[in-house]
């Protein structure tokens, strides 16, 4: 039996960058709707952005902290958590050093209290507001995390 699901899609922020290599999408939706946006990218001219899990990890960091209401971490009204819980929470809790820890200049584009299929998601949350467009398609972005969280028999990936 399925639990709820919470989907979280594309935190970019700037760092060095490097090329993801389509071949290592694997059946996870999130691998599977960081290889959509990227093709999507290389068709539009811009670079293929490096499919970062700890960021994906912080990116469900951030859903947990307002308990999975989607509502409230979107849009201009967001919610945002203290600074200091990057380095001193979800940091360690995802398992990434806290020096590696790099200033986060995106944002959360999408965000699905109910399971859709990774294309579906790109067309029907992340292509819907031009802004998002925009930022999916800047140049300046190199690294993007996507995850999935929840269960259907299994524990939870990214």
């Amino acid at each position: 039996m399925a639990t709820s699901l919470c989907i979280i899609f594309c935190i970019l922020f700037i760092s060095s960058s490097s090329a993801l290599d389509e071949k290592n999408v694997t059946k996870n939706p999130a691998d599977e709707l960081v290889a959509i946006v990227n093709i999507n990218r290389t068709s539009h001219k811009s670079s293929s952005l490096t499919n970062n899990l700890g960021l994906a990890c912080i990116a469900l960091q951030y859903i947990k902290a307002y308990q999975g209401k989607c509502d409230e971490v979107g849009g201009p009204n967001a919610k945002k958590p203290a600074e200091s819980e990057f380095p001193d929470t979800f940091a360690p809790n995802c398992g990434v050093e806290v020096a590696t820890l790099a200033p986060i200049t995106g944002r959360v584009l999408g965000c699905q209290s109910k399971y859709i299929k990774p294309d579906k998601a790109f067309t029907q949350i992340l292509t819907m507001k031009s802004t998002s467009l925009n930022i999916i398609y800047n140049t300046t972005h190199t690294e993007i995390g996507a995850a999935v969280n929840g269960s259907d028999g299994g524990g939870p990936y990214f």
